[in-house]
């Protein structure tokens, strides 16, 4: 089995969203870069914490269905509040976790 490194891996162009970024802006940006998700930046671009398609999903499955179909009804309580925000820092899941791109000494 070959072990590749992050490097090999991850997108090289970021794209980033701002805490204030709506979230029809994130659901934009993934879809236009053909990304899954998206890092969240504070003022100084360092990372807040992640918007992914998860989060926004978890933001529209409580809300009523224009065919009358009823929404999933079961969500934990953080779930829930994260459900109900409409910015990226409200939607997002922190605190982020990050790697270097290089191999480790374990060549993982």
């Amino acid at each position: 089995m070959q072990h590749r490194t992050v490097a090999e891996l991850m997108t090289r162009n970021v794209v980033t969203a701002r805490r204030d970024t709506p979230f029809k802006e994130i659901a934009r940006l993934l879809a236009e870069n053909d990304v899954t998700a998206v890092p969240v930046v504070g003022d100084l671009d360092r990372p807040l914490g992640v918007a992914s398609e998860a989060d926004l999903l978890r933001e529209t499955v409580d809300q009523a269905d224009p065919s009358g179909r009823v929404p999933v009804p079961h969500l934990e309580a953080w779930e829930r509040a994260k459900a109900e925000g409409s910015r990226a820092e409200e939607l997002m899941s922190a605190p982020p976790v990050s790697i270097s791109g290089a191999r480790s000494s374990t060549g993982v």
